[in-house]
């Protein structure tokens, strides 16, 4: 006859925890990351909208408003100072058509330029060119990727994360005013048969013409001509020569109206008469 030992259920307990602990599935203990993975690391960055390169008169460059999203790439330098695009998925260099390729972004109701947002992916030891790139509404490139860049070593260290600010310059837009000029005639004589209309652009008081003449004939007068492609804070004159039907013979008058161009996209119409005696 057996005998009841008080140890012998603790023991069979502690056998049955040992082979529920051997028959445990492996995809539920913890692994550790790969040496790539660990070696990833994340950034801030914060787009700045830096001063543009042309500051000239003639042109003007896109506003905040302008901005729809913004994205920052990072590339690659590698030995040979090559750029290179990487892969959101290895953090390997891909090309430039890859859907995955790395990036942040920001658009729409959450583009604030002066919030960072984190960039995840790039490698200690490693230098990166990061490229801030600015689109419109209608998908349009709006910033000089040349000019929106900013070299970065990335560091293993412990000191606190202070945003990058990778400058954003926006293209300049070039000018090309426009011009309404209303032309009367007064011909007691009935003599004109056309004008002709040249547009002088003035360099240092001397008149350079723009372009080809045009001629109005005098079933189009009185009119109305648009000058085109002028630019700001420039100075024309534009010169009306009335002519008669007989070739060789001399100009009956001459007018001509001094225009001073300023950066107005919707400038006032301005009138002229040619009066021929």
């Amino acid at each position: 006859m057996l005998r009841h030992h008080p140890g012998l259920g603790l023991l069979l307990a502690s056998m049955l925890l040992l082979v529920g602990c051997a028959t445990s599935s492996p995809s539920s203990l913890p692994t550790a990351p790969s040496e790539a993975e660990a070696s990833r690391r994340t950034i801030w960055l914060m787009p700045t909208l830096a001063s543009p390169l042309d500051v000239q008169a003639l042109v003007h460059p896109y506003q905040v408003a302008d901005i729809h999203r913004v994205e920052l790439i990072p590339y690659l330098i590698d030995g040979s100072f090559q750029a290179h695009p990487l892969s959101r998925l290895t953090g390997e260099p891909t090309t430039a058509d890859d859907p995955e390729m790395l990036k942040a972004e920001m658009s729409g109701d959450g583009l604030n330029l002066t919030r960072a947002i984190a960039l995840s992916g790039l490698r200690q030891g490693q230098e990166y060119r990061v490229v801030a790139h600015a689109y419109s509404r209608s998908g349009d490139l709006i910033s000089i990727p040349e000019a929106s860049a900013l070299r970065i070593e990335v560091r293993n260290d412990d000191r606190p994360l202070v945003p990058y600010r990778v400058p954003l310059r926006l293209k300049p837009v070039l000018f090309l005013g426009t011009l309404p000029l209303e032309i009367a005639l007064s011909d007691p004589g009935n003599r004109l048969d056309h004008l002709v209309v040249t547009v002088y652009r003035l360099w240092d008081g001397e008149p350079y013409p723009q372009g080809a003449s045009s001629v109005l004939r005098r079933q189009d007068l009185p009119g109305l001509v648009t000058l085109l492609n002028l630019s700001a804070h420039a100075t024309y004159q534009v010169e009306l020569r009335a002519r008669p039907s007989e070739g060789g013979s001399p100009d009956l008058a001459v007018e001509t109206v001094t225009v001073i161009m300023e950066n107005d996209d919707a400038p006032a119409t301005r009138s002229v008469t040619v009066s021929i005696p």
